[in-house]
């Protein structure tokens, strides 16, 4: 196959006309690229899914049991249910109503965006490991905190960066950290918000 090839190539670039039309001698030249691209491929053993690999910037995932910020800026956030510590940039959205809730229900959806709109959100959701948002998950672990088994993952979604924590709790709803970042320092410090997480033994109580 490797002889079909290279023989392909060398009659391709040989064996036209010596005075081709300008469109067929693009035609040629492509050709005789494309050719030269397969036969190199070829020899050194590559597919199209490793050319895909190699184009893509290799940058190594957050480990999510390994929190390695120190919290210079941070600021604790008091709610009903949950207090955590963020970045002093954070601005909560809808407060009111996530009290409310919290008041009615044991359980409340907390929002927190930053100026480059990155996003915090604490919600209830279902316990157990994968979770929520669709995304390709780079690195996961398993550790306990806050009084609960929480499972961590970090990966990649459409928008970016998504680092997601659930607390898995006995008889009440999980608990569901995600952070949602446009960059790889925003993704620390929510890796590090989710290592801060206080959850009140009003989480999940009804009046």
């Amino acid at each position: 196959m490797k002889r079909l090839l290279l023989a392909l190539a060398v009659c391709v670039v040989a064996c036209r006309p010596r005075e081709p039309s300008s469109a067929e001698e693009a035609r040629t030249a492509a050709a005789a690229d494309s050719l030269t691209v397969a036969f190199g491929d070829m020899v050194a053993g590559r597919t199209s899914d490793t050319r895909a690999a190699e184009a893509v910037p290799s940058a190594e995932p957050l480990d999510p049991c390994s929190d390695r910020v120190r919290g210079d800026g941070f600021v604790l956030t008091k709610t009903t249910l949950v207090d955590v510590y963020l970045p002093g940039d954070y601005v909560q959205v809808g407060a009111d109503k996530s009290e409310r809730d919290a008041e009615r229900n044991g359980y409340a959806k907390y929002s927190w965006r930053s100026p480059d709109n990155s996003l915090i959100t604490i919600s209830a959701g279902a316990g157990g490991g994968r979770h929520g948002v669709a995304m390709a998950i780079l690195k996961e672990c398993d550790l306990p905190m806050a009084g609960a088994q929480v499972h961590i993952e970090f990966g990649m979604t459409l928008q970016g960066e998504l680092i997601r924590g659930v607390f898995t709790f006995p008889n009440v709803m999980a608990l569901v950290f995600e952070g949602r970042s446009r960059s790889r320092e925003r993704s620390a410090e929510a890796l590090h918000a989710l290592h801060t997480v206080f959850v009140s033994p009003r989480w999940g109580a009804r009046p």
